[in-house]
């Protein structure tokens, strides 16, 4: 978490980026992680620029990556993950 805490940090101070347009989520299961992604989708207009910052734990299984929420129990087990390819 301190991690994500220091990059919005610094996004905000070097990056000009307002506050209000970050948003850190941590620890969350994967069902929350795909709310707030989808949440955030809405909120953006066609063909811009965003970052996500991942720090946790992804997978690959049969050629689909997945990111991982703190529910996840196994790294084979995808039921618990949200597959990067929806992320956008």
């Amino acid at each position: 978490a301190n991690d994500a805490e220091y990059l919005a940090n610094e996004i905000a101070m070097y990056g000009g980026y307002p506050k209000q347009n970050i948003k850190v989520l941590t620890n969350v299961t994967s069902e929350q992680l795909r709310n707030e992604l989808n949440a955030f989708a809405a909120t953006v207009p066609a063909k811009s620029i965003v970052l996500v910052y991942f720090s946790g734990v992804g997978t690959n299984v049969n050629d689909r990556d997945y990111l991982a929420g703190i529910d996840a129990t196994s790294l084979i087990d995808t039921a618990r993950m949200v597959p990067k390819s929806d992320v956008y």
